[in-house]
């Protein structure tokens, strides 16, 4: 499933700029290992207008070809593709390379900066894989606090699938995981807040649903954050 990220720039576009934006427009999506040919008319029905930086979660990389996974036309990874990796970012080519940069990576986490009209944005991108529901802590705590440690004071967004369960994003039916309770805890010491509208699901199959996708804020971020959900099909 699709996730919409809008974050308004509040700042007056610059007609001068060759990409100007006036929102920066993220759309997150979780591959599950198969952007290949059942994902490739999704991913090539994007309007790179509306969405020129993707955040892709599972992105399908085969021992065959470890150095590839399908990107949209006109479109181009943050980073060198690798087997194994699990979070990438895609960006349009409109958008200049000097308004982006990769900042630091592992397999499961990204961080990006942005800056598109005078509004610097970090962007981190986690996939943290399921674990056990009893676990302390999500499986990738370790990593992703240590890219949270990396960050510059200022607006940042970060979003992932990060398979835990809180009726916080999840809605009062969902019983909280200690994992979950530990995140929210720890995301608010580097002052993030959570997005998500709770009871919305980000992921379903065969009849089931559950809110994994998530997405955080810092303060400054959140008024210009107009939309965070699930994106129509």
């Amino acid at each position: 499933m699709e996730i919409d990220a809008i974050i308004q720039n509040q700042l007056a576009q610059n007609p001068t700029q060759s990409y100007p934006m006036t929102d920066t427009n993220i759309l997150q999506y979780n591959c599950g290992n198969s952007n290949g040919d059942k994902a490739k008319p999704g991913f090539d029905s994007i309007d790179p207008s509306r969405f020129p930086i993707l955040a892709i979660q599972e992105p399908m990389v085969t021992e065959r070809n470890p150095g590839y996974t399908y990107t949209p036309r006109n479109y181009r990874t943050s980073r060198p593709v690798s087997l194994g990796m699990r979070v990438v970012f895609m960006i349009h080519d409109k958008v200049p390379l000097t308004a982006w940069k990769h900042v630091s990576a592992t397999d499961y986490t990204e961080l990006l900066q942005v800056s598109l009209n005078g509004t610097d944005l970090q962007i981190i991108n986690i996939y943290s894989p399921p674990g056990p529901p009893s676990a302390p802590t999500i499986d990738k705590w370790e990593e992703l606090e240590q890219v949270l440690r990396q960050t510059k004071p200022g607006n940042l967004l970060l979003i992932g699938d990060l398979n835990c369960h809180h009726p916080a994003w999840g809605g009062r039916r969902i019983d909280p995981e200690p994992r979950a309770d530990h995140l929210i805890k720890r995301l608010e010491r580097f002052q993030l807040t959570l997005l998500n509208q709770p009871g919305t699901a980000t992921w379903g199959r065969g009849g089931r649903d559950s809110t994994i996708d998530l997405g955080f804020a810092t303060p400054g971020l959140i008024p210009m954050v107009m939309k965070y959900k699930p994106h129509p099909e």
